[in-house]
This record gives C-alpha cells, sequence and structure tokens, in this order.
C-alpha cells in the first residue's frame, strides 16, 4: 500500500492560520502520478473547506471527519483508497480581536464538495475495470500427479480361458 502525506497552511473565512497533516492509504502500491492527483484532490477540498467556513465550523468538521469523507469520496475515483485521515491539526495564527468560543455540535450538515480533476490516461479506467482483471487470470490446472495415480493402479485379468503351451 501507498501512504500519500500532505501538509498545508489554511486560512478560514475569519482569518484564522491552521496546519493540517493529512494522509491517506491505499489499498495497493500506487503509481506517482496518481499520488500527486489524490495529493492535489486532498489539497483542492480542504482549500474550499477553509475558504467558506469560519473556524469554528472547520474544528467540528475536522473532529467529526466530514472532510475525510468528502477526500475519500473523490479520491477513491482515482485509485482504491483503505483510509484517509486528518491526523495533526495546528493553529499557527489568531487574528487580532479574535477569541475561540466553545462550539462542537454535530447539527449542521457540511456541504458536498466537487472538484474538477483532471486525469492521465489510465486514470479514466474505472475502479470496477481494475478490480474485475483478475477474473483474466489462469485457472488452476490438474497437476501431473493425479494423472500418474491412474496409470499406476494393476490391471486385473478377469477372462477365464487357460493359457496353452
Amino acid at each position: 500500500s501507498s501512504k500519500i502525506q500532505t501538509i498545508i497552511n489554511l486560512s478560514t473565512k475569519d482569518d484564522y492560520v491552521f496546519r493540517l497533516t493529512i494522509i491517506c492509504t491505499t489499498i495497493k502500491r500506487a503509481r506517482s502520478s496518481q499520488q500527486i492527483v489524490i495529493r492535489k484532490i486532498m489539497r483542492e477540498i480542504l482549500k474550499e473547506f477553509a475558504n467558506t467556513l469560519n473556524h469554528e465550523k472547520f474544528i467540528t468538521g475536522m473532529i467529526y471527519s466530514e472532510f475525510s469523507n468528502q477526500i475519500l469520496r473523490i479520491a477513491k475515483t482515482i485509485y482504491p483508497l483503505s483510509n484517509c485521515s486528518i491526523i495533526k491539526c495546528k493553529l499557527v495564527s489568531v487574528p487580532e480581536g479574535g477569541e475561540d468560543q466553545v462550539y462542537i455540535t454535530q447539527d449542521e450538515d457540511f456541504e458536498v464538495v466537487e472538484v474538477e480533476v483532471k486525469r492521465s490516461r489510465k486514470s479514466d479506467i474505472k475502479r470496477t475495470e481494475r478490480i474485475n482483471v483478475k477474473k483474466l487470470t489462469r485457472t488452476k490446472t490438474y497437476s501431473k500427479k493425479d494423472e500418474k495415480d491412474d496409470k499406476a493402479k494393476p490391471v486385473v485379468d478377469t477372462s477365464t480361458e487357460k493359457v496353452s503351451e
């Protein structure tokens, strides 16, 4: 499997700056071009959320893994992912006169983010087509031991004729 990691500084709608570390892991080893596209998707989705939300809602989205779910939903079209999570978040700067209020509720629903992704020719293959390639592999053939066992059986003569001398 591949570990795809990115570190990004994001400024929210109310000018709080966060530094996030995001990790996605794939089911099998991904090509470097696929990793680059997934990394770009991670950055674009988080920038979109940061530009539209204030810092309280941004923190709530991180805690309840709303951002991770959106990244997973879009990035799995490039390559099958096993996990996506924000592993570290640091508040880098606070605007003047800014104060933090206790605001952790999951009542609001987050909007679904759509990101346009430029795909390479190879990544145009759908995920299901990549998985179904396993059906084309050769089936197991019978071993030669089974054939030898059939030949090794003694032949019993059931005829009643006597041999003349």
